[in-house]
């Protein structure tokens, strides 16, 4: 069962909609105030939660035992080349072959433009392509042979996990593409003046034919030095992965992603949040270290929860977790939403209650 990010309603001019249960991290936060990021860990499990205005708007929760595998990089070998959907079946090793598109091979073996601005996908490693003409991928794969590749979804009932083998490797400020040659910027960063400054440091910083990058969005006060640290550290681990994967045999796992807490602090924790608190010592002292690293300014926003009531139940999450999950969701109009799972969707009801519409 991958890691379950659960997602607070919010107001429509929020420009946000509703979700109650999606697969591990997709964040879009906006600027608010009085934001805060709770972490909650012991050797079974960890719990995140975010908070805006003292409320909770965001809980993602992982266990070690959960088997997650997005993000993560294997050597794996074609059980089948299906040229009906332009498609192949790669044995991971984990018992269920996934899945890889004909689009999702790297550019270097396909004829075609990336987008030039790489910024599709905001923070990912895959920016929107444009349109360009496949060719077919028997081509390119045979039943057999190996080929590494990179989780991008999990596997869900009993579909494969979807793969790539265009690599992504996100740190803090930039997402390293070894199999790309663009240099983007995230989309979330604004001021046309600003992307092109940072465009241009980030070209600066890429030697050439060693890959490309996508500058996120924290990034938007960095300096060269930062990235060019930020870049060696992981040009150094791509070349690890590559050495790893020659002296392996497929099927085998060659890369772990970060887990739930280094990647929200990774990807979260910025001067945007008030608060980090954390109930466990010695990942507080992790997360210190690597606060420590890249940006020592955030670090007298780290505090250790100590006391007699737990984290979560100071800050009133376990009761709102318990409000979230039943099957009626109440609101503030006076109407309210009620949630039905099923096995081929999810239905939604939205019933207006009490509310009347408001008057002239």
């Amino acid at each position: 069962m991958p890691s379950l990010l659960f997602r607070r309603w919010r107001r429509a001019d929020e420009g946000r909609t509703w979700c109650r249960r999606v697969c591990w991290l997709d964040l879009t936060i906006g600027d608010l105030l009085g934001r805060e990021i709770l972490v909650s860990a012991t050797q079974q499990e960890s719990w995140v939660a975010l908070l805006e205005d003292k409320k909770l708007v965001e809980l993602m929760f992982d266990r070690p035992d959960q088997g997650r595998l997005i993000g993560d990089i294997f050597l794996g070998r074609i059980d089948a080349v299906l040229p009906g959907i332009q498609a192949a079946f790669v044995d991971l090793g984990t018992g269920k072959a996934g899945f890889l598109h004909v689009g999702d091979l790297n550019p270097s073996d396909i004829d075609g433009d990336i987008d030039d601005n790489g910024n599709g996908s905001g923070e990912g490693g895959r920016g929107r392509r444009r349109q360009r003409k496949l060719p077919p991928i028997q081509d390119h794969l045979k039943k057999g042979q190996e080929v590494l590749v990179q989780v991008t979804k999990e596997a869900i009932g009993t579909k494969g996990p979807r793969l790539t083998a265009e690599i992504s490797l996100p740190g803090r400020f930039l997402v390293y593409m070894p199999h790309a040659s663009r240099v983007g910027v995230s989309r979330k960063i604004d001021g046309r003046d600003q992307r092109s400054k940072l465009r241009k440091m980030a070209q600066g910083v890429l030697p050439p034919d060693s890959g490309g990058m996508i500058v996120r969005t924290v990034s938007e006060e960095v300096t060269k030095k930062t990235l060019e640290k930020e870049f060696r550290r992981l040009h150094e681990r791509w070349q690890k992965i590559r050495r790893t994967a020659d002296s392996m045999k497929a099927p085998a796992s060659v890369h772990g992603e970060a887990k739930l807490i280094s990647g929200v602090i990774r990807d979260l924790f910025s001067d945007k949040f008030e608060a980090l608190r954390i109930d466990s010592k010695a990942v507080y002292n992790e997360v210190r270290d690597y606060v420590q690293s890249v940006d020592p300014d955030l670090l007298d926003r780290v505090h250790l929860h100590q006391g007699a009531v737990p984290l979560f139940d100071k800050y009133g999450v376990g009761e709102e977790i318990q409000k979230a999950f039943q099957r009626t969701v109440r609101l503030k109009s006076g109407g309210h939403i009620v949630i039905e799972p099923t096995e081929a969707l999810v239905s939604i009801d939205v019933n207006t209650g009490k509310f009347t519409g408001k008057g002239k």
